[in-house]
Formats: C-alpha cells, structure tokens, sequence
C-alpha cells in the first residue's frame, strides 16, 4: 500500500520511487516539521534562504500532472504545481543565525528551532512569534576549555596507546 507522497516497492529489484519536488531554491534543507493541519515546515541554515520555511499545500499525490505535479524544474524532474511557500521564523533575530531544526513542543503547539553556529534554542508560537530563548549559546571560556581538554585527553592518551602498541602499524 502507497501512501499520499507514492511508494517504494521491495520485489527483488532495484526500482523507480516516486517523488515530485516541492521547491528547489532553498539552499540548505535541514530539519522538517508537520503541524496538525498538514503544514510542511523546513530549516534552512545556509543563505540565501536562511530561517524556517513553512509550505502550504495542496500538496502533490504522484508524480504526475493528475496528482500536482505538472511543472518540471531545470534537470526534468517532477515539480509540483500549487504548494506556497512563506517564511515563517527569519534567520538573525534573538540569536538564531543558522536555523537547522525545527521540533513540536508537545500540548503547546509551539515550535523548538535550533541554530547551528551559535548553539542557542528558542522557543516560537504556533503564528512564528519569538516566546524564549530555552538555551543559550556557549560562553567563550566554555569554548576555551573544552578545546583545552581535548588536547590534554590527546597529550595524556597517546603515551598508554604507544605503550599498549594501541597504534596501527605496519611490519617490514
């Protein structure tokens, strides 16, 4: 049984999956979302297309001019025909410089949206409004330490690799 995106069929064979794009200008699709009335939400943390992108259907059913997907984009592939597409969360405000996921808060209907470079979550309505900063990014000693400790871990662990021949080597 398929379901509304197509289907992949397992029958020994190697064989061709379904599928019509619904957009093909974001830079960096990480993180994807569905809210309750079947809104596609996608993270973008490279620019140009920095920030949450919320899709609206009606979305594609196959991959042909019957199921929505008429158009074809510059390599042939399928295209869909009716989706919208708006921004929802921009990138840059209240931290959130590379948004890369976006996560459902449960019994709230808000959103969780992370961002890459600067580590910091924030909190957003169900309409894309800013609630809270829920982590912020890492302090600069915090940085400093950690890259400290791993050449400490590196400096202490390579004496008992060479000692225990934990190394790769090759015989002559």
């Amino acid at each position: 049984p398929g379901s509304r995106f197509g289907s992949v069929r397992l029958n020994g064979t190697v064989g061709k999956v379904p599928y019509c794009k619904i957009d093909t200008t974001i830079a960096t699709a990480g993180g994807i979302a569905v809210d309750d009335d079947d809104n596609l939400y996608v993270a973008s943390a490279r620019p140009p297309t920095s920030g949450i992108w919320k899709y609206t259907g009606p979305f594609p059913t196959s991959p042909d001019a019957d199921g929505g997907c008429g158009q074809t984009d510059g390599t042939g592939a399928p295209l869909a025909d009716t989706v919208t597409k708006e921004l929802f969360i921009p990138a840059g405000d209240n931290m959130l410089v590379s948004p890369n996921a976006i996560v459902a808060a449960p019994d709230t209907g808000n959103w969780y949206v992370s961002s890459v470079f600067t580590g910091v979550i924030n909190e957003y309505t169900p309409e894309g409004a800013f609630v809270r900063t829920v982590l912020h990014q890492s302090t600069l000693w915090q940085t400093e330490f950690v890259m400290y400790l791993i050449v400490a871990a590196t400096f202490i662990g390579a004496p008992y690799i060479l000692l225990t021949h934990g190394h790769v080597a090759v015989d002559v």
